[in-house]
């Protein structure tokens, strides 16, 4: 029994190895085309892992470039934060003051407003945003009108040294022409505390109140000393000489960018010197401003006012009553209690003034308008005017600029920084050669064997053991 035993044994083992033993010969030409079909796959996935590589690289260089860009920007950010807090201590430190000069300024005005009612008080609390001031080292530069060598000194324009101003340029200027009057290298203007580096004058004739066709120009080399226009030494006076000289102000910024006006930073203006004279026996003639785009605001006191309305502009600005010394009227001027009134310097000055307050546009818009009264003086004309901020009897407050917070940067956005993985190159199959199958034979294991074999195992063992059952493993 036990040599039965054992023999089963051996069989179970010899007959599943028999079974998947069984081979199959395989021929060069059979490997050459599972080569060539294993090939064509390859070349395949070789394009694919071209395309792979090719993106990969794009990828790499992008995730390089990330990583610098990002160094960059970083640095760049911190950079502007270091700054970014410097210029705001500067801001709390410039609010502070601005807070107190604010006050201050309020405080005027509070003032003004108590005063307003009094005799050389402006009439009006208001606030001067823009300064003017003197600059005899400007560069003078004209374009337009006509040189010429027969233009007489101005007569009665007088400084506070009561010296005769003296013409930097004298132009000849026809109606329809237009001359600008240019000072650049401005050292001592300012508007809303910015520095002016350039004032821009453009003058022409008023084609309607001008009584000539020509008439002199004379511009000075210092900017607040004005301009001064006035009849040909040719006229004859028989005909109508009045002039009316329009200026248009405009003013520049260091970088080229213009002034513009507003309601919380004003521009005012000086309306002064407009005499009325009158000479009893002799001439009589009467200065004007007329078609300007500001608000008249008077002096408390002040003979100069606002009359009417005319078509173009705001009513005309002129002196109510004669200002010559001697005109007849029996008033102060008449008397000569005021002394030499037409004097910036003078206590007096105030007296024939007012302001003109400019809130919006970079503009400032007006005419001259200088002409005779009466019977026999229609042929006098003439007028000098100077650009001044300041008031009488005093400069007005200056608006305190309230100082700008700086913009805090904005952190830059991080660049995606993963690194990308490279493609796994494929695998090239070996190409066979005749050499390698002369005689060669592969195993070869079907499903349909394998089933087989494991049937046979599957009796064999059952055999077995019912036979070890039935005999209880005796001999």
């Amino acid at each position: 029994m036990k040599k039965l035993i054992k023999g089963m044994l051996l069989m179970i083992i010899i007959l599943p190895a028999s079974l998947l033993a069984s081979e199959k010969n395989i021929t060069f030409e059979e490997a050459l085309a599972n080569y060539e079909q294993a090939y064509q796959k390859y070349q395949q996935e070789l394009v694919q892992y071209e395309a792979d590589m090719q993106k990969y690289q794009q990828d790499l260089d992008t995730y390089n470039k990330n990583l610098e860009q990002n160094k960059i920007n970083q640095a760049d950010y911190e950079k502007k934060l270091q700054q970014y807090n410097k210029d705001y201590a500067k801001y709390e430190k410039d609010l502070a003051q601005y807070k107190q000069q604010k006050a201050e300024y309020d405080k005027v005005l509070d003032q003004m407003e108590a005063d307003k009612d009094k005799p050389g008080h402006i009439s009006k609390p208001i606030g001067q945003a823009l300064q003017f001031g003197s600059d005899p080292n400007a560069t003078l530069n004209i374009t337009g009108g006509t040189p010429t060598t027969d233009i007489a000194a101005p007569k009665g324009v007088v400084n506070p040294d009561n010296g005769a101003h003296k013409p930097n340029v004298g132009r000849r200027i026809s109606k329809g022409q237009q001359v600008v009057a240019t000072y650049s290298n401005l050292k001592n203007s300012y508007y809303s505390g910015k520095p002016i580096a350039k004032m821009v004058n453009t003058f022409s004739l008023d084609q309607t109140l001008n009584g000539q066709n020509e008439m002199n120009l004379f511009i000075y080399n210092d900017p607040t000393q004005g301009f001064y226009v006035d009849n040909l030494p040719t006229y004859d006076h028989s005909g109508n000489g009045a002039s009316a000289l329009r200026c248009q102000t405009k003013l520049y910024y260091a970088d080229g960018t213009e002034v513009s006006f507003s309601e919380e930073y004003p521009a005012v203006i000086g309306v002064a010197s407009l005499n009325n004279n009158n000479f009893p026996g002799g001439p009589a003639w009467r200065e004007e401003v007329v078609n300007y785009n500001f608000e008249f605001v008077p002096i408390t006191g002040s003979i100069v006012s606002q009359h009417g309305q005319r078509a173009a502009g705001g009513g005309p600005i002129y002196a109510d009553q004669y200002t010559n010394e001697g005109n007849g009227s029996g008033n102060a001027f008449d008397k000569g209690e005021y002394g030499n009134w037409d004097l910036a310097n003078s206590p007096d000055f105030w007296r024939v003034a007012g302001a003109g307050v400019i809130k919006s546009g970079s503009t400032i818009d007006y005419t001259i308008y200088a002409h005779g009264i009466g019977a026999g003086n229609e042929g006098i004309g003439g007028q000098w005017t100077a650009y001044t901020t300041d008031i009488p009897p005093k400069n007005l407050p200056v608006v305190p600029p309230k100082p700008t917070m700086p913009v805090k940067p904005v952190p830059p956005t991080v660049l995606a920084t993963t690194k990308p993985e490279p493609p796994t190159k494929p695998v090239e199959p070996i190409k066979p050669t005749p050499d390698q199958y002369p005689n060669k034979k592969v195993p070869e294991t079907s499903a349909k064997s394998i089933a087989g074999v494991l049937t046979i195992i599957i009796i064999a063992s059952s055999v077995l053991y019912l036979r070890m059952r039935r005999n209880k493993w005796r001999v």
